[in-house]
């Protein structure tokens, strides 16, 4: 997953989604969730990919779904016996995932949501708090859900700019991205930064 992806491939797989488009969204939800629950890096450039190929909004939705449902597995894996052995590790450390875990205890939903919302909490630790202080699993996915559409929808839409730039013949690089789509970037960042102030 990274922007040579996105310039080797996007297109071709644009072009699929127009001509199969109830397999290739039912596809990228599915990759998706798979890339979540493994953790693996770089999922912004899958996210950006959604945005070309299905546009802003169904996008983000599409991506929406895929991580919530990666989401899930990992929350299941850290309700079981995992999940209480961290817990009382983390409780005795008394650190972040402390203080994580016992957000979540107080009021799931609302805190949840708003960890979702930062985009620079990071997805796979908010995963593992739900699971070990075993939070309500429906709070937990409209939570998850919801709190992943702001950001979410700000990089789909950067995405679906990205096809229209590649199909006009550009071939853009991090630098030109950042260049191009600053003030969009600086809505991550508010989201980020800001938000949590």
């Amino acid at each position: 997953l990274s922007m040579d992806m996105l310039r080797e491939h996007g297109l071709n797989l644009q072009a699929y989604a127009q001509q199969n488009w109830w397999i290739a969204l039912v596809a990228f939800i599915a990759v998706y969730a798979l890339a979540t629950a493994s953790t693996i890096p770089g999922p912004v450039f899958l996210t950006l990919l959604g945005g070309m190929m299905f546009g802003p909004y169904v996008g983000a939705l599409a991506q929406s779904t895929g991580a919530t449902i990666g989401s899930v597995v990992i929350y299941c894996v850290y309700r079981t016996s995992i999940g209480s052995w961290l817990r009382a590790k983390f409780e005795a450390d008394a650190g972040f995932m402390d203080r994580l875990a016992k957000g979540i205890d107080r009021n799931a939903f609302t805190t949840l949501f708003t960890l979702r919302v930062i985009p620079s909490v990071p997805f796979v630790l908010i995963n593992a708090a739900a699971g070990m202080v075993a939070a309500p699993l429906k709070p937990y996915i409209v939570a998850t859900f919801l709190g992943l559409l702001p950001s979410t929808t700000i990089y789909t839409w950067i995405g679906s700019k990205l096809g229209e730039m590649m199909q006009a013949g550009v071939r853009p690089d991090l630098e030109t991205l950042v260049r191009q789509f600053f003030w969009p970037l600086m809505g991550v960042v508010f989201l980020s930064l800001l938000l949590p102030l």
